[in-house]
């Protein structure tokens, strides 16, 4: 029982956080698209995320100026922005580029 409530207050204390959810939920979509036989290309996360523009995803969207100006409406839910969807396809370039340097963290500027 001890064990079960341990698990149970982890679980609540990692998955009150909106954002922390919503990886979690992206994570699942994308491993989710590739067992579904989509291939595994810079295009993978652009794909999910218009899922989730178009209410397929259960992401809430916010909209650029010209769907402002055309009157349409933002999608409101309990789960942010899905942009954690978008990594797979900027790790996905980033890998492919055969000339992209990157400094080692101790060399990167300090915040």
């Amino acid at each position: 029982k001890r064990a079960a409530a341990l698990s149970n207050e982890f679980i609540s204390l990692r998955f009150a956080c909106p954002a922390v959810v919503s990886h979690a939920v992206s994570f699942g979509a994308v491993i989710g698209a590739i067992l579904r036989g989509k291939p595994v290309n810079p295009s993978l996360g652009f794909g999910l995320y218009g899922l989730a523009k178009k209410g397929v995803l259960p992401f809430g969207t916010s909209l650029s100026p010209e769907e402002i100006a055309a009157g349409k409406q933002a999608r409101v839910t309990d789960l942010p922005e899905p942009d954690a969807l978008l990594q797979a396809a900027f790790v996905l370039t980033g890998a492919q580029k055969q000339d992209l340097v990157s400094a080692p963290a101790h060399v990167a500027a300090p915040m």
